[in-house]
């Protein structure tokens, strides 16, 4: 984490490893096709001693799952064809 002075200098604050995330990025899921790459959200907490301390580390992805729908064909009182799609 950096932080950046009025002037336009960065200065590295601290650095974080969080070994979890490495192992949810790996796992079956995230590399499947179809799935979108993992977003981590972090949040911090300043406090009196101006220190930062993280209090959540989260990580989101997405998987996309195509399924195919089938329409049954019912046969009404009319004698008229009717399609009904079902889940």
């Amino acid at each position: 984490m950096f932080g950046v002075w009025s002037c336009g200098h960065e200065q590295l604050l601290t650095e974080l490893t969080l070994d979890e995330i490495d192992g949810i990025a790996s796992n079956e899921v995230a590399t499947k096709e179809g799935s979108t790459t993992p977003k981590v959200s972090l949040s911090f907490e300043l406090n009196r001693s101006h220190l930062l301390k993280v209090t959540k580390a989260e990580v989101k992805l997405d998987e996309y799952v195509r399924e195919e729908i089938k329409p049954k064909v019912k046969e009404s009182k009319e004698d008229k064809d009717e399609i009904v799609f079902e889940n």
